[in-house]
């Protein structure tokens, strides 16, 4: 079972891999988890993580509006506070591309601190809750692009093969899932960089999420059964991340 050393696990494995659950999964949004989040929307503008993200995403969204000349319906699955979906709302107002943004969340409580935000931003975001990783009250291919950041890692084997098989069945042209990847050096680089830059409340949280995240062959594995699986691809990004994308041919767009 993920997370559990057993006799199939070797090496440095059976030492850095976890199923401990992080704070805000435990606690969810309290002081603390309100903390330790300000404290990773630091580190991803430090490293300009969520940015790169948005500029992967930027070719195929301009694809997308050449395509249906309408807004370009976004969904991103874990959204936190939002702080992805605000860098898109950034990017069409520059590239003066039409945007209908939608985040998900699974907890209540993080869903309600999303609203609270995006409220106070002015932002036209709009936040929904849904505790199934399933995502069934969405209907299918009612966005255009759906993806993730950080989530999966969250996620046991079989919740990511759900959230990545609602992906697929959301998304009328492509799915983009980024995540972290499980090695003793990401779990080096993070304790020193969250200790460097003075990040205390949420380091222990962050080699957590290295320990807990999946290595390549792990997330090949369960892309492999999905029901869209034969289009969707795991690639490594130096120097400690994975994606999932998937752009469909098989919808005929």
């Amino acid at each position: 079972m993920y997370g559990k050393p057993t006799s199939s696990i070797s090496g440095l494995d059976y030492w850095n891999r976890s199923s401990l659950q992080e704070t805000i999964e435990r606690e969810g949004m309290t002081s603390k988890g309100q903390r330790i989040l300000e404290e990773f929307n630091r580190i991803y503008e430090i490293t300009g993580i969520l940015k790169r993200a948005t500029r992967t995403l930027a070719p195929k969204i301009r694809g997308i509006h050449e395509k249906v000349w309408r807004p370009v319906r976004l969904l991103d699955i874990g959204m936190r506070d939002g702080t992805l979906l605000r860098l898109f709302e950034i990017f069409g107002a520059k590239e003066n591309i039409p945007l209908e943004l939608h985040g998900v969340e699974f907890r209540p409580d993080i869903a309600a601190v999303a609203r609270t935000r995006c409220s106070k931003q002015e932002s036209h975001i709009q936040v929904h809750c849904d505790p199934e990783k399933e995502l069934s009250s969405f209907r299918p291919e009612c966005f255009d692009v759906v993806c993730s950041t950080f989530m999966l890692h969250h996620q046991d084997p079989l919740e990511i093969q759900q959230i990545l098989d609602a992906s697929m069945r959301l998304s009328r042209f492509s799915v983009f899932h980024l995540d972290l990847a499980r090695s003793l050096w990401s779990i080096v680089a993070t304790w020193s960089a969250f200790t460097a830059l003075g990040l205390r409340e949420s380091r222990a949280d962050a080699v957590l999420s290295c320990r807990r995240a999946f290595r390549k062959r792990e997330l090949e594995g369960i892309v492999k059964n999905l029901d869209g699986g034969s289009e969707a691809r795991v690639r490594c990004a130096f120097p400690m991340y994975l994606m999932i994308e998937c752009d469909f041919r098989s919808k005929g767009v």
